[in-house]
């Protein structure tokens, strides 16, 4: 493998006209101090069809604006208060597990689960109402192929602006002949919009029955501009995506290394079976916060299995555990969504490691290996996803 030192002395290179590369970690916290402020490049905040969303926003001063409402959302108070429904999620994904026993084949798509649990919590957390993915046949509806499509577009759209004006111009029969997977993206940032609309207009018809994202940002001071139905369709898009992937892809990969190495396996079930001998009574995410094998998996799974593509992830040579949680402050709302994260991450794993044995099938690591810098960690684009056999079912 050639390095930047074998070809050039120095740590700085310079990767595009506007773009440097600075190969010394050393240089991290000088960068990306808390006192340090940086506009983002404009002709950027377009490559994944919604340029408003706080994310992409170029202006600090303006994404300083974008971000404050909704960061209370993301408090440890906040999150303990929206838990109950969590874990009702949790509970209705493990019922679609145990059903795929009775499947013909008896193979469950576990990254498929992942992702319609994941997605069905944040966007209940945003709106008040889930899309119900995780009662789909096998989980086989979600969001997953959807964000992923549209991250390996955003390179294309990058440098061709116009192709989303392009895409949301055409008849969605033309779009979905294109592009399946595409088409259901576009349908979901308009469906996106009318949901915010009808809260808007006060004619949704499910009552939050828990604080939500948009309910409390279209009562925020931010400005009457900043709560047009097409911003805050863009900020949905942005809370869903960010959401789902980076959680969903933490599970997936962390059932997966679990599954692989039955030892570490048997740690965290005998951790699991002692903390929670009732495997139907599931402790609470603080509680569970204080078993420190699961604390230390889910740790690496944060640290480790959230791979980071190439045009973020840079050198982190030094000290790479603290550095990757330091690139989340960096990252939009990653920091404060962290709480929500961790409730989704503890709950999800404790509950099936404790309910469920598993044997991995046709799955190897290819299947979650970073293969393409499509933003998001995507493995090779033939994979089928993480697919286990239910072995056993504890009662309790």
């Amino acid at each position: 493998m050639v390095t930047y030192p074998d070809l050039i002395p120095g740590p700085i290179v310079r990767i595009t006209p506007f773009e440097l590369h600075v190969e010394d970690s050393n240089y991290w916290d000088e960068f990306y101090s808390r006192s340090s402020r940086y506009d983002k490049y404009e002709w950027m905040a377009g490559r994944f069809g919604a340029n408003t969303m706080t994310f992409t926003t170029a202006s600090s001063e303006l994404h300083a604006l974008r971000r404050a409402p909704p960061n209370s959302m993301f408090s440890k108070r906040s999150i303990a208060m929206f838990e109950p429904t969590i874990q009702d999620k949790v509970e209705i994904m493990c019922k679609g597990i145990a059903s795929s026993v009775r499947s013909p084949d008896g193979v469950l798509v576990l990254s498929d689960a992942f992702s319609a649990y994941v997605g069905d919590v944040i966007t209940d957390y945003c709106f008040g109402f889930s899309y119900n993915h995780l009662e789909s046949p096998g989980f086989r509806e979600n969001f997953h192929a959807a964000f992923v499509t549209i991250s390996g577009f955003e390179h294309l759209a990058l440098h061709f602006p116009m192709m989303h004006p392009i895409m949301n111009g055409l008849p969605n029969s033309v779009v979905e002949a294109m592009n399946p997977d595409l088409h259901m993206i576009l349908k979901v940032q308009k469906d996106l919009r009318v949901q915010i609309a009808n809260i808007m207009n006060k004619e949704s018809k499910v009552e939050p029955k828990h604080p939500t994202i948009f309910y409390e940002l279209l009562k925020s001071n931010l400005p009457p501009q900043e709560k047009s139905i097409n911003r805050l369709g863009d900020e949905a898009q942005m809370f869903i995506g960010a959401g789902l992937e980076t959680t969903s892809w933490a599970l997936t990969a962390t059932s997966f290394q679990l599954l692989s190495n039955p030892e570490a396996l048997a740690k965290l079930r005998a951790e699991l079976e002692e903390a929670m001998p009732n495997p139907s009574k599931i402790l609470d995410s603080r509680s569970l916060e204080k078993l420190p094998y699961l604390t230390a998996c889910i740790q690496k799974a944060h640290a480790f299995h959230m791979e980071y593509p190439l045009e973020i992830r840079g050198s982190l040579q030094k000290n790479r555990c603290g550095t990757l949680l330091q690139l989340e402050e960096e990252q939009g709302h990653a920091l404060a969504s962290s709480n929500l994260a961790y409730a989704e991450l503890y709950l999800a794993l404790a509950t099936v490691f404790r309910r469920f044995q598993f044997e991995l099938y046709d799955t190897d690591v290819s299947d979650i290996e970073l293969a393409h810098d499509f933003f998001l960690p995507t493995p090779k684009l033939d994979s089928k996803g993480v697919r286990v056999k239910v072995k056993s079912v504890a009662s309790g």
